[in-house]
C-alpha cells in the first residue's frame, strides 16, 4: 500500500458560554451529529495524526442562529421624501414557524424611530 494513513484523530466544539464536547478516534474522522445547546458563536476543531508522524489541526467558526433574518429593501438609495420598503418573506427558521415580524428602526445615532410588526412594512424618514 504505502503513503499517509490517518491513524488517529480528535474533534471538539466550544463557545465561549463554557460548552465543551470533544471526542477521540483511530483512523478517520466522520460524520458526526451534536446537539448544541443553544444560539451562538462555536468554533470546531478537527485534528489529525497520520503514520508519518505528522499532525495538523483545523479550526472553524461557525454562528447558529434561527430564525434567520433576510431583508430586502426598495429601493436601495433615497432621500427624505423616499418612501422605502422592507421586506423579510424570505426569512425562515429551521426550527419552528415564523408568526410575529417585529421592526425596530434607528437612526444613524441609534436612537430608536419606530417598531412596526408585518412581513412586509412601508416607511418615510422626515427630517427631525
Amino acid at each position: 500500500m504505502g503513503g499517509r494513513e490517518i491513524l488517529y484523530h480528535k474533534r471538539s466544539i466550544s463557545s465561549r458560554d463554557g460548552f465543551k464536547w470533544a471526542k477521540e478516534g483511530d483512523g478517520s474522522p466522520s460524520y458526526i451529529n451534536v446537539p448544541l445547546p443553544g444560539q451562538g458563536e462555536y468554533t470546531v476543531t478537527l485534528s489529525v495524526s497520520d503514520n508519518e508522524k505528522n499532525t495538523i489541526s483545523e479550526h472553524f467558526n461557525i454562528s447558529i442562529s434561527d430564525p434567520v433574518a433576510i431583508i430586502q429593501q426598495t429601493p436601495e438609495k433615497g432621500n427624505t421624501s423616499t418612501t422605502y420598503s422592507f421586506g423579510a418573506t424570505a426569512s425562515y427558521s429551521l426550527t419552528s414557524r415564523l408568526k410575529i415580524y417585529t421592526w425596530e428602526l434607528f437612526d444613524s445615532e441609534g436612537n430608536k424611530l419606530d417598531t412596526l410588526q408585518g412581513k412586509t412594512i412601508k416607511k418615510q424618514f422626515k427630517k427631525p
